[in-house]
């Protein structure tokens, strides 16, 4: 399990193939859940936060905001359908506002 400091916003990324060739999908999603339970998902090609570096390759930049375990999920649908999930551990800060400037 990757762990991370509170607001740090590391990349996520994913890369679909088929038989290893570089392939879009039909339908790309991010889905993450926060240690408190709220669940958010992003669609490729509605919101913006899901970037297309390259063929088949994608990429979202997550704020962790809160500590604990996170959740994140990729999943994707049509000529590429597959999906991978990982867990990260965010760690609490000794600042009592860790992301105040």
């Amino acid at each position: 399990m990757d762990v991370y400091d509170i607001g740090d916003m590391p990349r996520f990324s994913a890369a679909f193939a088929v038989a290893g060739v570089a392939t879009n999908p039909g339908a790309v999603k991010f889905k993450w859940r926060t240690p408190a339970g709220v669940e958010t998902t992003y669609v490729y090609a509605t919101d913006p936060e899901v970037v297309r570096a390259s063929t088949g390759n994608y990429y979202v930049d997550l704020l962790l905001d809160e500590p604990g375990t996170w959740t994140i999920r990729w999943v994707s649908a049509g000529t590429c359908t597959s999906a991978d999930e990982v867990r990260v551990r965010v760690e609490t800060s000794a600042f009592t506002t860790p992301l105040a400037t």
